[in-house]
């Protein structure tokens, strides 16, 4: 859950910066000059974020069932390591060796953004904080919300008859209900509450003519009619949540000033004045600077507001907002924000990513489902450790057996067993399978750091030998690479394992692999001449010449003085290109045979 929300909070940062910036970069283009194009475009960068980063938890779930053709695959074929399909591999086109755990991670998570595992032990307090600093600020909203309400039912009701015949009218002509309409001493500016009611200042009923003072109201009726003080409170409540998206702030001081000029619209052709509403302005403008207006409320001037380009706008000849359509042209906009953050890769903390894996194995499709780390007990027979979740799921002869391995009760681990989709207790066939099946699934995905703890224990408990029987039984070149890597790290082979060794890398079928595994043996092994020339066999057979040459020359430094040999050795030079076997030949100089 904590993990998740954390997802969540990356990916509303990673959306709503994307649609934020999309939105200004429209505005200070001049593609949102008219009020309400610009105010659906804002409102849809705000609170788009929110939606489209709820909706990737979903369409990310969606993905990953629909995975299995984009797994990890690898057939069974008797003396030969399984293939596996890369579609999204980083790698050249063409069939790969069986999965490694960066491989099969990265194949399939390639469609996700991977944050850094080095996140995991922050990401509970990130949350934590977050969740602490959103309960307090909605409850702050709420509490704001519900004493400005307090406060305007306060003031008595307005009562001005021909101004109230006026809002009766604008009211009844659009077919609403006439708004509350009170009579403020505690705000300077015309406002809206959080509720819906209008306050009208002291001042204005004194100061300001007859056509102004329609003008005014009309202004404020146009806040209810569009239901600004909702949207507002919405807002703020947005705001809240994404606090820690600088653009937020942004976005609302736009939001505020496209429903400003709106609203200036709206009333100047309600009142058939727009100079008269240009005055309420200034009006307000000159007592703003020694009154403060509560943020949670549609204010007809507050301090953020450009006022000179309202004022300017309703001296204009012409209104500002055409009458030609534009609502297929805001959705159109909408769309294009949506799309361009719904296209983008969802993302996932560290190996909280689905590692899938499918082997043909002869008894019938193995696969596996692994989120986070696992580990087996001594005898591997069983998951000791999980860090999300292991399903492991195999068809044989009909029936289909399954496991699942879940983190339990304290710290230990949860299994759900399952024959033909059935949960049932855990009985002898199914022990058996499990430990069959599962360290053939962990060999597949095992890490350098796990590689090395397992050689270390297979060593310890039957040496090389024991170590060379379990690579053996590895399908995956590159796991038998890495295991091989780990014994010539762990030991120095005796004399009579280097055989045995020789056989494991002549398996590995990929020169890069094999290369790297012999001069690791060259380093740390005693050769005799039977192994080195199981060592010029295997470089005889490599098609890269450049690898070819690099490893006669080192196999040379340190090669007996071996008449044989020598012959093996100019027979495998033979095949390169005159400067490369000059090269070559002259590491045995010195051998003088």
């Amino acid at each position: 859950m904590i993990d998740a929300l954390f997802v969540w909070l990356c990916t509303y940062l990673m959306h709503s910066t994307l649609l934020l910036g999309i939105a200004a970069l429209l505005d200070r283009a001049g593609a949102l000059r008219r009020p309400r194009l610009a105010e659906i475009v804002w409102r849809v960068a705000l609170f788009g974020g929110v939606l489209t980063a709820s909706m990737h938890a979903p369409l990310h779930m969606l993905w990953e069932r629909n995975m299995p053709e984009q797994a990890v695959k690898a057939s069974h074929a008797a003396g030969a390591a399984p293939l596996v399909q890369a579609p999204r591999a980083a790698k050249p086109a063409g069939p790969v060796l069986a999965p490694a755990a960066s491989r099969a991670v990265t194949e399939e998570t390639d469609a996700a953004w991977q944050l850094p595992t080095s996140l995991a032990p922050v990401v509970p307090l990130v949350v934590g904080a977050w969740l602490a600093w959103v309960a307090f600020g909605w409850t702050g909203i709420v509490l704001t919300a519900k004493r400005l309400n307090r406060m305007a039912r306060a003031c008595p009701p307005l009562d001005d008859a021909e101004l109230f015949r006026f809002a009766s009218g604008v009211a009844q002509r659009h077919g609403r209900m006439v708004p509350a309409i009170r009579l403020s001493a505690h705000w300077v500016s015309p406002l809206v509450t959080p509720n819906g009611e209008i306050c009208v200042p002291h001042w204005a009923l004194s100061q300001l003519d007859s056509k102004q003072r329609q003008a005014m109201l009309a202004h404020e009726i146009a806040h209810v009619m569009r239901g600004d003080p909702a949207w507002r409170y919405a807002a703020q409540l947005i705001q809240c949540l994404g606090f820690f998206q600088p653009l937020n702030a942004h976005a609302l001081r736009r939001l505020d000033l496209a429903a400003e000029l709106a609203c200036d619209e709206w009333a100047a052709s309600a009142a058939g004045n727009r100079r008269a509403l240009a005055q309420v302005l200034y009006a307000c403008a000159e007592r703003l600077p020694q009154h403060a207006t509560p943020p949670m409320v549609m204010a007809m001037a507050r301090n953020p507001s450009p006022l000179l380009l309202r004022i300017g706008s309703l001296l204009k000849d012409v209104p500002m907002s055409s009458n030609t359509p534009f609502r297929t042209k805001a959705v159109l906009v909408s769309l294009a924000m949506v799309g361009a953050v719904l296209a983008l890769p969802p993302l996932a903390v560290g190996g909280n990513a689905a590692t899938k894996v499918v082997l043909n194995e002869p008894a019938g499709e193995l696969s596996a489902t692994i989120r986070g780390a696992f580990q087996l007990n001594a005898d591997e027979s069983d998951v000791a450790m999980v860090g999300e979740s292991v399903l492991v799921r195999q068809n044989i002869s009909g029936k289909t057996l399954s496991a699942e391995f879940v983190p339990g009760a304290a710290g230990k681990v949860a299994r759900t067993y399952q024959v033909n989709g059935k949960t049932q207790a855990l009985d002898a066939e199914g022990r058996a399978w499990l430990q069959k099946v599962l360290p053939t699934i962990m060999r597949q995905v095992e890490t350098d750091a796990t590689v090395a703890q397992r050689v270390k224990q297979l060593h310890a408990k039957g040496g090389t030998s024991l170590v060379l029987e379990e690579i053996r039984k590895i399908q995956s070149a590159d796991s038998r690479e890495r295991y091989l890597g780990a014994l010539l790290s762990a030991a120095p082979p005796r004399a009579e394992q280097v055989g045995p060794i020789l056989a494991v890398v002549g398996s590995l079928n990929e020169e890069a692999l094999q290369a790297e595994a012999i001069v690791k043996l060259l380093k740390s092994a005693k050769f005799g001449s039977a192994e080195y020339g199981q060592v010029l066999a295997t470089i005889g057979g490599m098609k890269t010449q450049n690898r070819t040459c690099d490893l006669l020359v080192a196999l040379g430094a340190v090669m007996p003085a071996d008449a044989e040999l020598a012959r093996q050795f100019r027979r495998a030079a033979k095949v390169l290109p005159d400067v490369e076997r000059g090269r070559a030949e002259r590491a045995i100089d010195h051998l003088n045979v």
